[in-house]
């Protein structure tokens, strides 16, 4: 047998079972007004005699479109409603669907007047029918779903970079706390950067065991009452090899670098501590106070605080001689 003469007893195969198959029941229907229908009546093929009555008895509707009698007319409203409800449904044949245009259903007379109307004739422009309905649902768990997987995503990503830029942080600090001998702090050009590094070992005396604290938490003075002056001459003394990045430098002091491969300080956001410990800190702010005393540089020392608004009593008691 070929395959040609096979396919056709396939056909008459499925012809001869789909002419044995029988008729999917229909749906008893009525419409009202007979003479110009504004409501069509689905009753449920198998509903009881009664449950038939009832259910016309309860969508039925006058000339006008108004209901042709009151539910508590029928009987007791709480069981007339339920019977009704059980075994039909109505579709509103003057309200089309804003979306496609086609008659929408409702399940009770409630819902039939606030699509239609007291008239049920009324446009309907912000109701869709159960189609476009379950469409317009699916559609919307559908967008939901993909905003819950992009905030997922996003949340991943945000946590997977949080991880790097601790992981880069830890390696920023652990350099850091490598740095263990000083430079020749006399190498330091800068007569006031000098100065400050005084106050600041100063200050680490005064707080044994404590960072420095960053520009911004000591607030607007700063050290020199000029915190741009103090970001720089901070950035002298660290590129010059006196200061190093303090562990307790908080998380936000930090940021990716512009390359976005490394990661970058934000220089009055860090804590500082000394290179060297503090014990030979305070030789070296000794050393620093002589030279500022019989050098030259005291004179430009006090020509720089003067230009710049000066310096806080309390710091030029800590570096300035008497």
């Amino acid at each position: 047998m070929g395959k040609r003469e096979r396919r056709r007893k396939r056909e008459r195969a499925n012809k001869h079972q789909s002419q044995r198959r029988p008729a999917a029941p229909q749906p008893i229907i009525r419409e009202f007004p007979e003479d110009a229908p504004r409501i069509r009546v689905m009753i449920t093929h198998d509903a009881p005699e009664d449950a038939q009555r009832i259910s016309v008895l309860y969508w039925e509707v006058k000339g006008d479109g108004t209901w042709a009698r009151t539910v508590s007319s029928i009987g007791v409203a709480s069981n007339i409603g339920a019977v009704a409800t059980a075994h039909s449904h109505a579709i509103l044949l003057n309200c089309p669907c804003v979306n496609c245009s086609e008659p929408i259903s409702v399940t009770n007379r409630s819902w039939a007047n606030k699509v239609g109307g007291k008239y049920l004739d009324a446009e309907t422009p912000s109701y869709l029918c159960g189609d476009c309905t379950a469409v317009q649902r699916r559609e919307e768990i559908e967008r939901q779903q993909r905003a819950a997987e992009q905030r997922r995503v996003e949340q991943e990503h945000a946590q997977q970079e949080n991880e790097r830029i601790k992981r880069l942080i830890a390696d920023v600090i652990k350099d850091e706390d490598g740095k263990s001998e000083p430079t020749d702090p006399l190498a330091v050009e800068n007569a006031l950067a000098l100065a400050l590094y005084v106050a600041l070992i100063s200050y680490a005396t005064s707080n044994p065991g404590k960072a420095i604290p960053s520009l911004t938490s000591i607030g607007p003075v700063g050290w020199t009452g000029d915190g741009e002056q103090d970001r720089e001459l901070l950035l002298a003394l660290y590129y010059a090899g006196l200061l190093a990045i303090a562990p307790e430098s908080p998380t936000q002091a930090f940021a990716r670098s512009q390359d976005g491969d490394g990661i970058a300080f934000v220089s009055t956001e860090v804590a500082w501590r000394v290179i060297g410990g503090l014990a030979a800190a305070q030789e070296r702010a000794k050393e620093i106070k002589y030279v500022l005393q019989t050098q030259p540089g005291r004179a430009m020392l006090r020509t720089c605080g003067s230009a710049r608004g000066g310096m806080p009593r309390e710091t030029r008691r800590a570096y300035l001689p008497g």
